[in-house]
C-alpha cells in the first residue's frame, strides 16, 4: 500500500511541478527519506489507555492550490514541523470517562469518540491526564494535524482523489451516526479517522486569511490572544470532517471552526504528546 501511495505521489508531483517548480524539486529531494521514516516507523507509545505515534519532522504543502478548495485554504504554503507525537485514535468515550465520569455523549460507547466537549473541557481533561500520568498532552495544532493526516501526500484525501468508504465514516455511510474508533483504514503514518467520524478541534484559534502570514516554521495560529480563558466568543479551528458531513468537508485540507465554547454531537479531539527531543 505505501509503495503504491508513493508511486501515485510521484506522478502526481510531476504535473504539479509546471506550476510550482522550485516548491516541488525540494519537495522531491526528500520524498526517499520520507518514505524511508513512514516505512521504518514502529515508535508507539501508550499512555493512560491512550496510544501515540511518533511524526518524523519534515515539509509539507499546507492548503489548496488556487484553482480548488476554499478561500480560507489559500494560499498553498511551505510548512516546515519539528517531530511530535500524535494520538492514532480519536479519544474515546471509556478514555475520557476515567477522569470525566459523568460526561455525556449524544451517542454512548465505550469505543464511540467523545464528542459534546468544547476547548475549555479538552483543557481541563489534559490538566488532569498530565497531572495523572506526569506528561504533557494539548490539542494538535493546526500545522500538525494536517501533515499527519495528510502523511506525505498531496491528493484530496489521503488514500487518493476520489472518496473510498473503506477509509472513512461520512454521510454516505455513517447511518447518521457515529462509529467505533479505528475501524476504517489507517494513513500511512498509521493514523485512523482522520477524515470522518467526528471532526476535530485543534488548538489555533481560526482566521480566515492566516495562511496569507503564517511563519513556515512550526506555526502556532493567530497571536492576538493570551489565553481561551480571556476570550471565550473567540473561534478555534476544527477539522477532518464528520459522520454527517459530505465528502467536501472530509479532504485533509478542508477548514472550519467553531466557537470554543462550542459543544457538538459531531466533533470530538485527538491528542498530542510533548516529548523533547
Amino acid at each position: 500500500m505505501i509503495k503504491k501511495l508513493f508511486f501515485s505521489f510521484s506522478i502526481i508531483y510531476f504535473i504539479f511541478s509546471i506550476s510550482y517548480p522550485k516548491i516541488t524539486i525540494n519537495l522531491l529531494l526528500s520524498e526517499e527519506k520520507l518514505y524511508a521514516q513512514i516505512k521504518n516507523n514502529i515508535n508507539i507509545k501508550e499512555i493512560g489507555g491512550i496510544k501515540f505515534v511518533k511524526i518524523p519532522s519534515g515539509s509539507f504543502m499546507m492548503g489548496s492550490v488556487e484553482s480548488e478548495g476554499e478561500y480560507d485554504e489559500h494560499p498553498l504554503h511551505k510548512v516546515t514541523l519539528d517531530g511530535f507525537w500524535i494520538g492514532i485514535y480519536e479519544v474515546t468515550q471509556k478514555q475520557y470517562k476515567e477522569l470525566f465520569e459523568t460526561h455525556s455523549s449524544c451517542f454512548e460507547g465505550d469505543n464511540l469518540p467523545v464528542e459534546e466537549v468544547n476547548i475549555k473541557d479538552i483543557m481541563e481533561f489534559c490538566m488532569k491526564f498530565n497531572k495523572k500520568y506526569k506528561v504533557k498532552v494539548r490539542l494538535p495544532t493546526e500545522a500538525e494535524w494536517e501533515y499527519a493526516c495528510r502523511a506525505g501526500t498531496i491528493t484530496k484525501y489521503y488514500w487518493g482523489n476520489e472518496i473510498n468508504a473503506d477509509y472513512c465514516w461520512y454521510r454516505g455511510n455513517s447511518g447518521n451516526q457515529t462509529h467505533p474508533v479505528g475501524e476504517k483504514k489507517p494513513n500511512a503514518w498509521g493514523l485512523h479517522d482522520t477524515c470522518g467520524n467526528v471532526r476535530e478541534w485543534c488548538m489555533d484559534y481560526y482566521r480566515e486569511d492566516y495562511y496569507k502570514k503564517s511563519p513556515e516554521k512550526n506555526p502556532e495560529g493567530p497571536k492576538y490572544l493570551q489565553s481561551y480563558l480571556e476570550y471565550p466568543n473567540a473561534f478555534c479551528v476544527q477539522r477532518g470532517g464528520s459522520y454527517h458531513r459530505d465528502e467536501w468537508c472530509l479532504r485533509s485540507a478542508a477548514r472550519t471552526s467553531a466557537l470554543l465554547s462550542e459543544q457538538s454531537h459531531n466533533v470530538g479531539f485527538r491528542l498530542v504528546l510533548e516529548i523533547p527531543e
